[in-house]
């Protein structure tokens, strides 16, 4: 039963990680606009992990600090506006540092889906 699960896990991981390429490709290939940043902010994130060491479980904290951007595009003429997060720093202040790069105001190159343009991408 153990078996299972984990080839059933490591299925459902390959189709996220596939679907992500996939997206990743066709993100690439979307037209960028200029916008510009309208808020920044650090989200601090605690989980409760378990890992095995010496045969036992141990329970740890982990903590990441992941930085929340909101900006504002327009195309052909339409205000749209988005957000993105960064994948999460190991400490507050290299969050910080990545902050101080997205100040209110920044210009920031915004790539969209033409078929949808409030979906959209700004590479942190």
């Amino acid at each position: 039963m153990k078996n299972i699960l984990v080839l059933f896990f490591a299925i459902i991981f390959g189709v996220v990680l596939i679907k992500a390429c996939m997206r990743g490709q066709e993100v690439s290939k979307w037209p960028s606009v200029e916008g510009h940043v309208t808020s920044s902010e650090i989200v601090k994130k605690v989980e409760q992990k378990t890992k095995t060491q010496n045969d036992r479980k141990v329970r740890y904290t982990e903590t990441k600090y992941v930085l929340k951007l909101t900006y504002e595009y327009e195309v052909n003429g339409t205000p749209y506006s988005g957000r993105d997060s960064s994948f999460g720093e190991s400490s507050s202040l290299s969050a910080k540092q990545k902050q101080k790069r997205y100040p209110d105001g920044k210009s920031v190159n915004v790539k969209f889906d033409p078929k949808n343009p409030y979906d959209s991408v700004v590479k942190i």
